[in-house]
């Protein structure tokens, strides 16, 4: 039986109804997006993250969401996405919706607990000086940086970058003690910031799409390079790569 015009634009309509009348959970998520994009936390801090899912054509979609954390012992997260700082270190912590995953990177800074049971060491007070003695050698106003903490690690491949989006890179100092060293100065660059840009704190932002190399500098080590590639999304419309 051949369907008259009308007819036809009667079941379009109904047909276009049902699909908007959808649950969202119905409609395929194509991105994760976790906010901030980096958080520094102290030992013992609590702090919440945001997470949000969008579909193709960029609207937001009400789905529950997973929150795991690549080291529980550095920050665990729970099902709501609030973090619990728990040692020093790094951790990367994903926001999971279908087979979609938006991530962040974690540092966290301070020192480890006391253990339960034995309270935190009390400081000393320092011995009076004696008499006619030297006075007492100046403190360095800066540690010595004896390591790197990095994520991701270099060795782990290209790291992609959404085009007009952001990934985090961290270079943590820490010195001979595993402290971490706050005062040390990380100075970033970008091969070509046509392609990417990075700012003071290692937030890379994709530019256009292409590949380059993203560099940290710490004195007395070598500069870190990080290979970076700019990667576009599965919708039309976007620039082609140069």
């Amino acid at each position: 039986m051949r369907l008259t015009p009308f007819v036809r634009r009667i079941a379009l309509g109904i047909a276009l109804e049902i699909a908007l009348a959808a649950p969202a959970g119905a409609r395929q998520v194509a991105e994760v997006q976790v906010v901030p994009e980096a958080v520094t936390l102290r030992v013992g801090e609590r702090r919440p993250v945001l997470a949000t899912a969008f579909d193709a054509a960029g609207n937001v979609l009400t789905v529950p969401f997973r929150f795991v954390s690549s080291d529980t012992s550095v920050v665990a997260v729970d099902a709501t996405g609030a973090l619990l700082a728990r040692r020093p270190g790094l951790a990367r912590v994903e926001a999971r919706a279908g087979t979609r995953a938006g991530a962040i990177t974690v540092a966290v800074r301070g020192t480890e607990p006391a253990p339960a049971g034995q309270p935190p060491a009390q400081p000393q007070p320092a011995p009076a000086p004696a008499r006619d003695s030297a006075p007492p050698a100046p403190v360095p106003a800066h540690r010595r940086v004896e390591s790197l903490l990095l994520e991701p690690g270099p060795g782990s491949g290209p790291v992609d970058v959404p085009h007009e989006g952001t990934r985090q890179l961290t270079v943590l100092p820490r010195d001979s003690a595993d402290r971490d060293v706050p005062e040390a100065v990380v100075r970033w660059e970008s091969a070509d910031s046509t392609i990417a840009r990075v700012d003071a704190r290692g937030l890379v932002r994709g530019a256009w799409a292409g590949s380059t190399t993203v560099t940290a500098r710490i004195e007395g080590f070598r500069p870190v390079v990080w290979q970076v590639r700019v990667v576009l999304p599965d919708s039309t419309g976007t620039p082609e790569p140069r």
